[in-house]
């Protein structure tokens, strides 16, 4: 058992380091302030999952936030919501039993 557990473990295995956002790639730097304006990279990791090298940003504007990832060379994949975004309720949203209770009844 321990060894199929040791076996997931490395076919799963993701190794994420921290990296200065002034260390980055010049083609990320390049794709953010082109292609994402008014982003501002806050926080970059490099990632090797079994071997594919990518590069995740944390991007924010104003009180958003998102990750933005790239490939080793620096070319822009995807953009992924992060979990803050995630796990934030709409502000829109609300329950009609707290509005029911929110007043007495007269």
């Amino acid at each position: 058992m321990f060894a199929f557990v040791m076996i997931m473990v490395a076919l799963n295995a993701q190794t994420r380091t921290a990296v200065k956002v002034n260390d980055l790639p010049k083609a990320i730097t390049e794709n953010l302030t082109s292609a994402h304006q008014g982003w501002i990279a806050a926080e970059a990791f490099k990632v090797d999952t079994k071997g594919v090298m990518t590069y995740e940003v944390l991007a924010k504007k104003g009180s958003s936030e998102t990750m933005l990832v790239y490939d080793k060379e620096g070319k822009y994949l995807k953009m992924e919501p992060t979990k803050m975004a995630a796990n934030t309720p709409s502000k829109h949203t609300t329950s009609a039993s707290a509005n029911e209770h929110a007043k007495p009844k007269k």
